[in-house]
């Protein structure tokens, strides 16, 4: 229990069995069984200093009721994308996830199949502008003191370690115009995590911009959500938001506005303070990535793509729950589907963030980059058993 809480940070309440032992391990059932007999989980309330807009504005679908989310607590792959239902695994450890697919005959059923299924609950939060009121708030961190330490001064020398630690020490590393890293607690991906950043240290002051994008895990909807804060914190300080560039977003039909889905979200805060080590000052533009398609993330993506004073991060683990063998093979595989700019061959099982994966992996394609390797390694090569492990890859892209 207590792992699991240091490394996911979960709230949950549940109905049947504990969701939050090692050992926890829910059936899969049938699909017309799912919302009577799958686990239900209730979320954290968002914190109070992040306002949720009323009901006016486009229209963002989330399945559920307002902060809850019913499905089987799995191995913690993407919102609704489809992933494959594995009976009897345990909770998440090592990834920080709260699985949220449906599903069972080894497919999943994203949101849209939701949407139209008899019987599934489903809420529309609408959205609409920030208010000026809105637009002076700050999204606290949800995870310090759980993935990443709570102190400042310690925050910081552990980013310090790491980087140290990655540096290839030649200096010649050309700076990527994009990175991907994984999102686990640092004490299991940070080494991995670290080597994405490394290189960045040399573009400390000319990356004004990072566009960041990450899988939901926390609330399930269709298309990508912005938040309508002015800022998000750290123990590390504030970093603003460039609301300018996330108002070129307005007219695409695939963007909205919902701050739950940042207000809990991991995969994007555990990025924040390795930004603010290695580029100190610079503006963001935070994207949560529920069901979507790979051609909507790229067309985010190329919005917002600009020149060296914009570097985009996507966040995404690799394979999750694999003995040690089986999770190199496939994450080995996931590697080579990234260097070669192929998301149709990464499945849905192989990494948490493939949709945001896929989306830059097209726009990368599109602009002539070149994608690199620069780490891979599991859970078990860093501070974890090798009977089940979480795969995690550090990519640059040039």
């Amino acid at each position: 229990m207590v792992q699991r809480l240091l490394l996911d940070g979960i709230h949950a309440e549940s109905t049947g069995t504990a969701v939050g032992g090692q050992h926890d391990a829910p059936a899969v059932v049938g699909a017309h069984e799912a919302e009577a007999a799958l686990t239900v989980a209730q979320l954290a309330e968002p914190r109070t200093e992040i306002a949720l807009d009323p009901a006016v504005g486009q229209r963002m679908p989330v399945v559920g009721g307002h902060h809850r989310v019913l499905g089987p607590v799995l191995h913690g792959m993407t919102s609704l994308a489809p992933c494959r239902p594995v009976p009897r695994i345990p909770a998440p450890r090592l990834c920080g996830c709260l699985s949220l697919q449906f599903g069972a005959s080894g497919r999943g059923f994203n949101c849209r199949a939701l949407n139209s299924a008899a019987g599934n609950p489903m809420m529309e939060v609408m959205t609409r502008t920030p208010e000026p009121e809105t637009m002076h708030q700050v999204r606290p961190p949800a995870v310090a003191g759980m993935f990443y330490p709570q102190d400042a001064n310690e925050l910081a020398h552990s980013i310090d370690r790491l980087l140290a630690e990655a540096a290839t020490g030649t200096g010649t590393e050309p700076v990527p115009k994009a990175i991907i890293a994984p999102h686990a607690g640092y004490v299991y991906s940070g080494p991995v995590a670290a080597r994405a950043y490394a290189p960045l240290a040399a573009a400390r002051g000319r990356i004004r911009r990072v566009v960041l994008l990450g899988p939901a895990h926390r609330v399930p909807f269709r298309g990508l959500a912005v938040p309508g804060v002015a800022a998000f914190a750290t123990p590390l300080g504030e970093i603003a938001l460039d609301r300018e560039a996330i108002a070129t977003l307005a007219g695409l039909p695939q963007v909205g506005q919902l701050d739950e889905a940042h207000a809990l979200e991991h995969s994007l805060e555990v990025q924040l303070p390795f930004l603010q080590r290695t580029l100190g000052d610079f503006r963001l533009v935070p994207i949560v990535v529920g069901d979507a398609g790979y051609e909507e993330v790229a067309e985010v993506l190329e919005r917002l793509w600009d020149g060296p004073e914009t570097l985009i991060v996507v966040s995404s683990d690799l394979s999750h729950y694999h003995d040690y063998d089986t999770a190199r093979r496939m994450d080995q595989a996931t590697s080579r589907a990234i260097e070669a700019l192929a998301p149709d061959r990464i499945g849905f099982d192989q990494a948490c963030g493939r949709i945001p994966v896929g989306g830059l992996l097209l726009a990368a394609a599109r602009h002539g980059l070149n994608a690199e390797t620069l780490d891979l390694r599991n859970s078990g090569d860093t501070a974890g058993p090798r009977d089940q492990v979480v795969g995690y890859g550090a990519y640059a892209f040039h």
